[in-house]
């Protein structure tokens, strides 16, 4: 093997390194999104244990402190500080509701998630056989 074959035979091989490790971070990418949605997914879930909080509090306190609750209980907050009849009743007739709510929000969160890993992954998968189709060509 002459010098100018040994030297193209070393580009090569080089740029082969450096086209797969271009298509490895493609797939990293993937892995990040995973990493931040897994951040976004529990949000739901713990807005329903703080309005929780709020509701388990509520009756021991004086009314005129309710209305200082009125952001932390979120949608809750109409029909439990403006609703009429005893709070414990009102309270009890809301946590239903406040949970099915959050629990529908919890899952719509999940399949947007999911949906967004599933378009991330083909798009990595894609621009990764592009650049190999391309390392292949040149």
């Amino acid at each position: 093997m002459d010098g100018t074959q040994q030297a193209e035979a070393t580009r090569q091989a080089g740029a082969g390194g450096a086209w797969t490790g271009f298509l490895v971070m493609t797939i990293l990418v993937v892995g990040l999104c995973g990493l931040f949605a897994s951040y976004a997914a529990p949000l739901p879930y713990q807005r329903a244990l703080a309005i929780e909080a709020v509701l388990e509090k509520l009756p021991g306190l004086p009314p005129a402190d309710w209305p200082n609750y009125r952001d932390a209980l979120g949608d809750s907050a109409h029909a439990v500080l403006d609703g009429s009849g005893p709070i414990a009743a009102r309270v009890a007739a809301a946590r239903p509701v406040m949970l099915a709510r959050l629990a529908h929000e919890g899952a719509a969160v999940a399949a947007r998630l999911r949906l967004l890993l599933c378009v991330v992954t083909g798009l990595g998968c894609l621009f990764g056989a592009v650049l190999m189709r391309v390392q292949r060509r040149g």
